[in-house]
């Protein structure tokens, strides 16, 4: 690989990990605190935007990425954040009203 390929693999590679971490944890800091649980709603698209990027990629020039587990990780990642979201919002709703 040329040397400009392996630093923006480099640059990108932490960025994700960066992402993937503080995604982390504001799901964490939701999960104690259910008040805060519209702070999950930017982890929920981030994570449904990243699925569809990897499947539209995957449909066009760029096949390899269908084979990789990336939009069903991102896929799977959306949907526990969004249920558990839910949960959250649902419990905080029924504990202030009743």
């Amino acid at each position: 690989m040329e040397t400009l390929t392996k630093s923006l693999s480099i640059v990108f590679w932490h960025m994700f990990t960066i992402f993937l971490f503080i995604n982390a944890l504001t799901l964490i800091y939701v999960a104690y605190n259910p008040e805060f649980a519209v702070a999950a709603y930017p982890v929920v698209g981030n994570n449904l935007m990243g699925s569809l990027l990897f499947v539209f990629l995957g449909l066009g020039k760029h096949r390899v990425l269908l084979r990789m587990p990336g939009a069903f990780l991102y896929g799977d990642h959306r949907s526990a954040s969004w249920v558990g979201n839910m949960k959250e919002l649902k419990s905080l709703y029924l504990t202030k009203n009743f």
